[in-house]
């Protein structure tokens, strides 16, 4: 330790491992202080959870290519497409006016949870004008038939058209007057998803070559895209809708049952050709189904399954509630 002019004081340490010289990166009022700090560095040695801070002073553009040509086992099409992120969104500085940030400038020790936090924000925000702004095109049905349905001109929705009607379209100078596809509520958030799950899988490297001691990548819901209030089912399962019969008689079940017969109409072997619900048992006397396994098979249409709802609801009050099934 050496009192500085200003009367402050300094201290300095030795790296047993190169014999380097370090200069604490501030300076002391009191030279107690400087003692102080001093004896945390030099426990932090003895225990060997010391880390060298100017280490983690590389900064996120030189890192990124040192941590992907560490990975000589990536496919050609993830390599560019983790380029591309990073020549985009990563290394950049991203944002406008005062709504800013910059992470290839910035050394990996500096990068923050709240710098990170921050960066999404204006990744998902950035990423989304950039679809707003290129559109989505328009929606894929013939221009034809949406000319021959503004013109008032009786055609299907669907089908092949009237070579009289493709004729008429085609007189009219081939307009095209088909809406353009409507902007998705999470439009972005995949960029933005796949930016942060690169600039995590970077940062944990980091950790792991002990460049920092902490992996800053912790936005809670930054790695997935998802549009608040829907859930995952309903955006992949398939749309079917059933007949107005089916819903109107649904109506009129009690609610204790209703929600329950999609259950028992859904509730159907793959391999039988009609749905095993408590009506078809009932129909049978009890008795199971024991065909033989080399018997003719096919699997439960869409038809089969509201058959089987409205067998359902006709009996809906014959069903017993939850709490007596299993008594």
């Amino acid at each position: 330790m050496r009192r500085l002019p200003s009367g402050r004081w300094q201290a300095h340490y030795t790296i047993e491992e190169s014999g380097e010289r370090r200069l604490a990166p501030i300076t002391f009022t009191t030279k107690d202080e400087a003692d102080g700090w001093l004896s945390t560095v030099r426990a932090d040695m003895l225990r060997g959870t010391w880390r060298d801070p100017l280490i983690g002073d590389i900064t996120l553009a030189a890192y990124f290519p040192k941590w992907l040509a560490a990975r000589p086992k990536l496919k050609p099409r993830t390599v560019a497409l983790y380029q591309r992120l990073a020549a985009h969104w990563l290394i950049p500085a991203v944002g406008s006016g005062d709504s800013t940030a910059e992470l290839g400038a910035t050394p990996l020790r500096r990068i923050t949870t709240k710098t990170v936090r921050e960066w999404n924000a204006i990744v998902v925000r950035e990423a989304r004008g950039k679809v707003e702004a290129k559109g989505r095109g328009k929606v894929r049905r013939h221009p034809a038939r949406e000319w021959a349905q503004a013109q008032g001109i009786e055609v299907t929705s669907t089908g092949r058209l009237k070579p009289s009607v493709i004729a008429a379209w085609e007189a009219a100078g081939r307009p095209d007057v088909r809406p353009a596809k409507p902007i998705p509520a999470n439009a972005g958030q995949a960029t933005a998803a796949q930016c942060y799950r690169l600039l995590h899988a970077i940062m944990a490297t980091a950790v792991e070559d002990d460049l920092i001691s902490v992996n800053p990548c912790m936005v809670k819901g930054a790695s997935s895209a998802s549009v608040s209030g829907t859930s995952v089912a309903s955006s992949r399962t398939a749309q079917c809708r059933l007949p107005s019969s089916v819903v109107t008689s649904a109506s009129g079940v009690p609610r204790s049952t209703r929600t329950r017969a999609p259950v028992f109409a859904l509730r159907a072997s793959p391999t039988r050709h009609r749905c095993a619900t408590s009506s078809d048992r009932a129909e049978r006397g009890g008795r199971r189904d024991r065909r033989s396994s080399r018997s003719p098979r096919r699997r439960p249409t869409l038809t089969d399954l509201i058959s089987a709802v409205q067998r359902h609801l006709g009996q809906a009050d014959e069903v017993p509630a939850p709490a007596d099934r299993y008594r």
